[in-house]
């Protein structure tokens, strides 16, 4: 017989003497884990008067003891986790507004620290209501939050120095600084639910934080957001006057960010951007998950005045399903609503010195929508001096909607990449494509599908859908941004050269590519060929649709041949590029189109005065691959973007780098 042990059996028989509920209090009581206390009303005086001010129990909380003696006053916390409901008669309180339910707290001074576990729950207020849209739904946020955290003249908000706290269903505003979360022993605190920086209905910016909406720092755990409806937080206008982010986080935290409007209206249509980025990690050690795959947890960063999402140092993080740049719908861009400020870009994504980080992957609930923004889409660079290798990008649409078909083209740069070894921009594996497309010139310069700046050791560009960019589709710069880069013999730079198609007749649906290319000697090399519906005009073409790759080997002086190899050509492609992908990974710009395509004779790679004698290299492996999803074909060249673009100077002179970067 199975023994009951001494414990059960001593609970079972109070049981027998207490009813459910009683003996439901009795074990909350004889655990000691957990307190209800429930501030009943909107002011901020703490006095023995039969009320529980917000300020009385968070004290109460804090320091497990009672607040005050009458009844009606804060229950005793205890040492596990309390929490804090709210129950003001909106229709008597005179911190409320008895036809709309909403009240005011106004703390006279700094609220008290949060030093022990809490749920502080805005959602109890009689009449609030938490969202039920779903990412998914693409739409915004339709709750109604009832309590309201204002400081008159600015201080702190919510301060929290303790694991095992929820703050959610608020509305906080006009503080000088924010939610502060500092863990210094591990744990986890959740934001959820909230509206932090604009007014109660989420639509105006007048209440604002003075300089940002959540900072987080420690060693910990912070989660902002969720993946459910109701853990959705409206994260704007925090920090217009100084520049500052939505969300910061630094040091050695780790966070989640999932769900969340940031720098959107509660609508998620219009503008109400936080004066600097709208995520900004800076420095960080810890790995950040920005979105992610699973169902409502992309988040929406636009319209802020400086970059939507940053994240500077660290290792691993994760950026996936999010729309950065557009609206909630995903089918238009948000440009912010502040003035710009030269010198301060506003790029979609930014990876600084990051390493083994992923911006997107090879499913559909992986990929980013990066457009829309006027300093460029995606960004992995690693400054002077600093560290960072091994960063992917793939599966994304940048300068595109949400369906990977309409113009929504980012200004200046789809992708920018400089002096990143190992970064992968798109790959080999189903799936991996990114359609960069639609990015615009800017001040009459950039344009460019994928920039590389400074290039590297193994930033490969690989089976992408790359078309209908004002300027070339790869531009490998050097420190100079200055359109194709003319082949030199025996590849003796660091840009790698393009391969030189000699023949690409199309029948019955095939194109039969043969080219040559000069490159090291004995080296192997990837030759990826694409179509396109357009000519580029520089005739040096782009790419639309990825139709395949063969393999070449260089003799002993640097030359191979490729082909004849056949493709399926989808209709209205007829123009024909090709790129050159070294083993070591390093990636050339678009060959010129097929001879007579573009008007333009292809000019042959000058050749090295001494010769070794010719090698005939192996035969080609062919490997055909569906076609990247892509605008339908016989796509005209596209106009600028309806949408006004804000003005920013890119710095190109002579050596100069295109971008000024600046975290």
């Amino acid at each position: 017989m199975r023994m009951v042990p001494r414990r059960s059996d001593s609970l079972a028989r109070v049981g027998s003497r207490l009813s459910a509920c009683s003996l439901a209090l009795f074990l909350v009581a004889l655990s000691g884990r957990a307190a209800s206390i429930t501030v009943n009303t909107g002011s901020d005086v703490s006095a023995n008067d039969g009320k529980c001010t917000l300020r009385e129990a968070m004290t109460a909380a804090n320091t497990d003891t009672a607040s005050g003696a009458l009844a009606g006053e804060c229950a005793a916390g205890t040492a596990g986790l309390d929490s804090i409901s709210f129950n003001i008669p909106a229709a008597t309180d005179a911190a409320c507004v008895s036809g709309t339910g909403v009240c005011t707290i106004v703390p006279a001074f700094d609220l008290p620290n949060v030093t022990d576990a809490l749920l502080l729950d805005g959602f109890t207020q009689t009449g609030a209501i938490a969202n039920t849209n779903t990412v998914a739904s693409r739409l915004g946020l339709n709750g109604s939050l009832k309590i309201v955290l204002q400081r008159v003249g600015g201080g702190k908000g919510l301060t929290i120095r303790a694991p095992g706290v929820t703050v959610r269903g608020l509305v906080i505003n006009t503080f000088d600084t924010k939610i502060d979360v500092v863990l210094s022993a591990g744990g986890t605190v959740t934001i959820e639910g909230n509206y932090i920086g604009t007014d109660v209905t989420g639509t105006a910016t007048t209440a604002q934080n003075g300089t940002n909406g959540i900072a987080a720092s420690g060693t910990g755990n912070i989660v902002i957001g969720g993946t459910t409806p109701a853990a959705r937080n409206l994260i704007s206008g925090n920090g217009r006057a100084i520049l500052g982010p939505g969300i910061l986080t630094f040091t050695d935290i780790s966070a989640t960010i999932q769900g969340n409007l940031i720098g959107t209206d509660a609508a998620g249509t219009g503008p109400l951007g936080n004066g600097g980025p709208g995520i900004n990690a800076n420095p960080v050690a810890s790995s950040l998950v920005v979105g992610g795959t699973d169902p409502g947890a992309g988040n929406v960063v636009s319209a802020n005045g400086y970059n939507q999402l940053s994240i500077f140092g660290g290792t691993g993080h994760v950026v996936q399903g999010n729309l950065v740049g557009t609206n909630v719908a995903g089918t238009a861009a948000l440009p912010s609503d502040q003035p710009f400020v030269p010198g301060n870009p506003r790029v979609g994504i930014r990876l600084v010195n990051t390493t083994n980080s992923l911006i997107g992957g090879t499913t559909a609930a992986a990929r980013n929508v990066a457009s829309g923004n006027i300093s460029g889409g995606i960004e992995v660079t690693t400054t002077q001096g600093g560290v960072g290798a091994n960063n992917t990008v793939q599966g994304n649409y940048v300068g595109t909607d949400i369906t990977g078909t309409a113009d929504i083209g980012n200004s200046s740069i789809g992708v920018y990449t400089a002096n990143s070894p190992g970064t992968v921009i798109g790959g080999a594996a189903a799936g991996a494509a990114n359609i960069i497309a639609f990015t615009k010139f800017f001040v009459g310069t950039g344009g460019i599908g994928v920039l590389v700046g400074l290039p590297g050791t193994g930033e490969s560009i690989l089976t992408n859908s790359i078309h209908s960019n004002d300027n070339i589709g790869i531009d490998l710069a050097a420190g100079v941004v200055d359109g194709v880069t003319p082949n030199d013999a025996g590849d003796l730079d660091i840009i790698q050269n393009y391969p030189v198609i000699t023949s690409a007749p199309i029948a019955a649906g095939m194109v039969t590519v043969s080219g040559t290319l000069n490159s090291k000697p004995g080296a192997t090399y990837r030759i990826e060929v694409f179509s396109s519906a357009v000519c580029d005009a520089t005739g040096f073409g782009e790419g639309q649709t990825f139709l395949g790759f063969t393999t070449l080997v260089t003799d002993a002086g640097g030359n191979g041949s490729f082909g004849p190899v056949a493709f399926a050509v989808p209709p209205g492609q007829p123009i024909i590029t090709t790129t050159a992908t070294s083993a070591a990974g390093n990636t050339s710009e678009f060959s010129a189109a097929q001879p007579g395509a573009c008007g333009l004779v292809p000019v042959p790679t000058p050749t090295p005065t001494v010769i070794a004698p010719t090698v005939t290299p192996p035969g080609p492996t062919v490997t055909p691959l569906p076609p990247t999803p892509g605008p339908a074909s016989g796509v005209a060249v596209p106009m600028l973007s309806p949408w006004p673009l804000a003005f920013l100077a890119l710095a190109l002179a002579g050596a100069a780098l295109l971008i000024v970067r600046k975290s």
